[in-house]
């Protein structure tokens, strides 16, 4: 009600005509209803005048005013912010919270000015800054992790204790940051995320997809320095559908060595079944990285155990095969006769190419083992052991001949007779010394190769039919008769 005499304020008027003096004094008024009315105007006209009065209004009895200045406030948005940070320093938690208020409803675009006042404040108002900070959360992330590398001292510790508090949701930016071109901050990043620890491991990896093997390296770094805490993580990984995230949690896994790999072999020889199947599969979901270590715990355990261990590696499959073919050069007894059996009970003949390529390089001892290998898987590999006759190693062409020959002498029979046109005089001496094992059974296609027209060929068949000597005559008279 106005009382007589009493003119009603059009304050809309008053703002037409630009009077925001007088909208300020109004602003002032003793009147609730005449303040917050006030405000509005002064809030419509946009201008930075009005942040002190609206601060200062924080401190009016009347919640509605308060809410009113901190409206106009957030209308100026970040123009009113380093005026509402310096009225931090109030003694008023009343005020401070009001001021917490504002900023939050200003959001993310007041997040540089925050960020870049942290160490130019008094501590009151860094942690109440810090507290704004981190309820903004995720969003200003990247706005923190590249401060980072504009701070020091005091201010970077405040940010990275922001970041630490924003928590899991901080994980996704940071790991954008490690491909920033600013190695400082990629170095702040990955600083960042090995205090982070073991959580960020999944994150880490389901990223790798598209990375450079640098990038790549940089995230394998980060997990290495997170240390054995990450290896319940990295198993985890291991079993992901995802064909990438698995390879890459292998990867990183084996990096562990001994403290990754110890408790699953451990594991194989327990009592209990359940601990002793679950080895047996994180074993073999690992795969090839793990073999070695397998291998060389077998000297180590006994018949039984060796014999578990190589059933393991049996079901790792061909990923294993190439530490088993090399473990066949090694000097236990128990280790090679295990990799022996184990060979070929694993891939059969699909092992035949490898075995013959580690001819080459094997000692004696080595290329003992390989035939044996040779021999339990059998007649299977006849086939690629005759297509290594022409091969352009010598010594792998040597070692086919005498293997085929073991094999199955009556089936080798073609095959060495086929290699008396082999263009090096080594492996067709070989060839005839081959056939004179065999003997006798070899005859007749000796003598059918008499015919040729090659004279080489009808020459060294000559040699062999008389080495063999008498046991040859039968098949000579009923070839040619008795003259």
């Amino acid at each position: 009600m106005l009382r007589a005499g009493e003119k009603k304020l059009d304050l809309e008027k008053i703002r037409f005509k630009g009077d925001f003096q007088k909208l300020l004094h109004i602003a002032q008024s003793p009147k609730a209803p005449h303040r917050i009315e006030a405000l509005r105007q002064l809030g419509i006209m946009h201008t930075n005048k009005v942040i002190p009065i609206a601060i200062q209004l924080f401190r009016d009895p009347d919640p509605t005013v308060q809410t009113a200045a901190s409206q106009v406030l957030v209308k100026l948005g970040v123009s009113a912010v380093p005026s509402l940070i310096t009225a931090y320093k109030t003694d008023s938690e009343h005020i401070a919270r009001w001021i917490d208020s504002t900023l939050l409803s200003i959001g993310p675009d007041a997040a540089d000015m925050l960020i870049h006042a942290l160490p130019k404040i008094d501590e009151f108002s860094q942690e109440r800054v810090s507290y704004i900070l981190i309820l903004m959360g995720p969003s200003i992330l990247p706005k923190l992790v590249h401060a980072l590398s504009l701070h020091t001292g005091d201010g970077k510790r405040i940010i990275e204790s922001i970041i630490e508090n924003i928590g899991m949701p901080s994980a996704p930016y940071l790991i954008d940051a490690l491909k920033d071109p600013n190695e400082e901050i990629r170095s702040l990043a990955a600083a960042e995320l090995i205090i982070a620890g073991p959580k960020i491991v999944p994150d880490l990896l389901h990223s790798c997809s598209d990375d450079t093997p640098a990038e790549k390296e940089l995230k394998y770094y980060i997990i290495s320095q997170i240390g054995t805490p990450a290896l319940d993580s990295l198993y985890d990984c291991i079993k992901s559908a995802d064909p990438a995230t698995s390879a890459m949690a292998i990867d990183a896994f084996v990096m562990f060595k001994d403290s990754a790999t110890a408790p699953f072999i451990a594991g194989l020889f327990e009592k209990d079944l359940e601990t002793n199947q679950s080895a047996e599969n994180a074993i073999v979901r690992i795969g090839g990285p793990i073999v070695q270590a397998l291998i060389d715990e077998i000297p180590r355990r006994n018949e039984s155990e060796q014999e578990q261990i190589v059933r393991v590696l049996s079901k790792i499959g061909q990923s294993a095969l190439p530490a088993m073919v090399n473990a066949l050069q090694h000097p236990s007894v128990e280790v090679t006769e295990n990799m022996v059996t184990g060979i070929a009970a694993t891939m059969g003949v699909m092992v035949s190419p490898l075995l013959l390529e580690k001819v080459i390089d094997f000692e004696e001892h080595g290329e003992q083992n390989i035939k044996r290998v040779f021999q339990l898987i059998g007649r299977s590999t006849l086939a690629p052991l005759e297509e290594a006759i022409t091969w352009p190693n010598e010594k792998i062409a040597l070692f086919s001949l005498e293997m085929i020959t073991d094999i199955d002498p009556l089936w080798a029979i073609d095959p060495l007779i086929t290699t008396f046109n082999h263009s090096k005089q080594k492996i067709r001496d070989m060839a005839v010394s081959c056939l004179l094992q065999v003997g006798t059974p070899a005859v007749p296609r000796l003598i059918g190769v008499l015919d040729s027209n090659d004279p080489d060929v009808v020459a060294l068949a000559t040699k062999t039919i008389i080495a063999i000597g008498d046991a040859a005559v039968p098949y000579l008279v009923d070839a040619y008769g008795k003259s």
